[in-house]
């Protein structure tokens, strides 16, 4: 498989990532900085996006199961673009709608985004022979975080201006462009309308996948880790808000700064962890990540300026990049390629729940703030990097190459 074909379908993952991470990260709590009340912002920006993650983890399975009977990927790609523009359209009113409208439209932007990811996902099962998906899941990582890194680059400057009516369009632009060559990739298969009612029947989750016990732990492994890196970039922009005394613009520039230099050092670390990953093995890109996102985050507690967050944001950085790609590779390894984007919709599910646990914590913030200044973002720092501590734990039990102590995924 040509390096052309393997970049052409991980291009929609720029688009989508800048609409998930700018939503997440930037958007939503400028909005909400601005509307909200001080004492409430933490926990009704947990909340929000607890529900939209919730959403995700329902919406992904069921549009992947229908994805794979009918064997195609395009409607699902080009009906959440439509759905995740209209989301974008409300936000862009919230600041005469208010609260009410920043939240509605950010839930449905995020469905739409997640319908679009449930045919997107599918593609490396689809069309990628085993020997070439951590490479696979590296360029994915690249697109991934480099849509972060545009969107916390272009959007930050953007609402420190003051415009995010502008800010929301871009993420809406960035996304239509970026779904084209997923649109363009072909369909994979016929539909298989025999599967779909057991492919949305609970109690056939994991039946008929041979590798579930695997599966399951790298999930695990997945959910504790990535806890530990959406807890810090959920509630960033807050953190250095309250730790720098910040107002929302200022606090939104360089908040945005950072995120974006630290983007840009995970998607060039993602493309050699992905390589790294095909040719050690699976298990030493997990473990080793979740190292260095454990000891970033650990770190955080002790910044008193933007430099210093940045300063320990590299370990995590780095981290983040080695553990998505092995993470990523190996779970493409164990998926069905007959039910991919069904699979990939569940192994989501630890993506997903990792993001809506993050914002539970919100609630945990406010009211360590209330006991005493600055409190309650220590105490998110040290139980993000106690989860990621406990996801590399987990990730030693996982096979150490694409071969070990598992069926061999079928080549396509």
């Amino acid at each position: 498989m040509s390096l052309r074909a393997l970049i052409a379908i991980s291009v929609p993952w720029f688009g989508l990532s800048m609409l998930a991470d700018g939503l997440a990260a930037l958007l939503l709590p400028y909005l909400l900085l601005t509307i909200v009340d001080p004492d409430a912002q933490a926990t009704v920006l947990g909340l929000t996006t607890l529900i939209g993650y919730a959403l995700g983890m329902a919406i992904q399975p069921l549009a992947g199961a229908f994805s794979d009977a009918l064997g195609a990927r395009r409607p699902f790609l080009l009906g959440g673009l439509a759905v995740a523009l209209l989301g974008l359209g409300a936000m862009s009113a919230a600041l005469s709608l208010g609260a009410l409208g920043a939240i509605l439209g950010y839930l449905i932007a995020v469905s739409g985004g997640n319908i679009a990811q449930a045919g997107q996902q599918a593609l490396i099962p689809d069309r990628v022979p085993a020997v070439l998906r951590g490479r696979a899941a590296g360029l994915k990582g690249l697109m991934d975080i480099g849509g972060a890194f545009l969107a916390f680059a272009v959007l930050a400057a953007v609402l420190a201006a003051g415009q995010p009516i502008l800010a929301a369009a871009m993420l809406g632009a960035g996304l239509a462009l970026s779904v084209l060559p997923g649109v363009a990739t072909p369909a994979t298969s016929s539909p298989r309308q025999t599967r779909t009612g057991r492919a949305l029947a609970p109690s056939a989750l994991w039946r008929g996948l041979p590798d579930r016990h695997i599966l399951i732990r790298l999930l695990v492994s997945r959910f504790c880790v990535l806890l530990g890196v959406y807890a810090v970039g959920r509630f960033l922009v807050l953190f250095m808000g309250q730790r720098l005394g910040l107002d929302p613009e200022a606090t939104a520039a360089q908040a945005g700064i950072v995120l974006a230099a630290l983007a840009l050092l995970t998607a060039l670390v993602s493309v050699p962890a992905g390589w790294a990953a095909d040719r050690l093995g699976r298990r030493p890109l997990i473990v080793g990540g979740a190292v260095g996102v454990a000891v970033g985050i650990g770190l955080l507690p002790l910044a008193t300026v933007s430099a210093h967050v940045m300063l320990f944001g590299i370990p995590l950085a780095v981290g983040t990049a080695a553990f998505g790609s092995g993470s990523w590779a190996l779970a493409t390894d164990l998926v069905p390629p007959e039910e991919a984007a069904r699979y990939m919709g569940i192994a989501n599910y630890a993506t997903a729940g990792a993001a809506g646990a993050a914002g539970l914590l919100g609630p945990i913030i406010d009211a360590g703030e209330a006991m005493a200044v600055g409190f309650g973002y220590t105490l998110l720092l040290l139980l993000a990097a106690t989860a990621a501590v406990a996801g590399g734990l987990v990730a030693l039990r996982l096979p150490d190459a694409d071969h070990e102590g598992m069926t061999d995924a079928p080549q396509t």
